[in-house]
């Protein structure tokens, strides 16, 4: 068992089912940009219609442009998303947030697209 609660980054339905093979184990990670138009277009969909005065939609419009291995759209999208004056309903989904921020950044860094594990709440 992992230390504390965790969070798969990437939660919307859309984007979730999309990845069921590769978080089960089943399937390797395949990139978004060598998948099928579909699931590109849907991802570039969920980008337009997302709130973005929510500090996790805000956070969700990043990871997505990471998936899409749009890195340097990703680090732009981050540096003006605001997190830090976005709406929360309590301090600590603030904190879990910036985070998120942190690893998106992190793995970004390294050129990566595939889903990663975020553990919060480390003790």
């Amino acid at each position: 068992m992992l230390p504390g609660p965790t969070l798969i980054i990437a939660c919307p339905k859309c984007l979730y089912a999309g990845n069921d093979g590769f978080r089960d184990g089943n399937s390797p990670w395949t990139p978004y940009a060598e998948r099928n138009g579909s699931s590109v277009e849907n991802l570039e969909r969920l980008l337009d219609v997302l709130d973005k005065t929510k500090g996790a939609n805000r956070l969700m419009s990043a990871e997505i442009r990471r998936q899409l291995c749009r890195f340097d759209d990703t680090n732009r999208w981050l540096e003006a998303a605001g997190l830090e004056s976005a709406t929360y309903q309590e301090e600590s989904e603030k904190e879990g947030i910036l985070d998120v921020a942190r690893v998106i950044r992190e793995l970004v860094e390294r050129g990566e697209s595939a889903l990663s594990q975020v553990y919060l709440g480390h003790e």
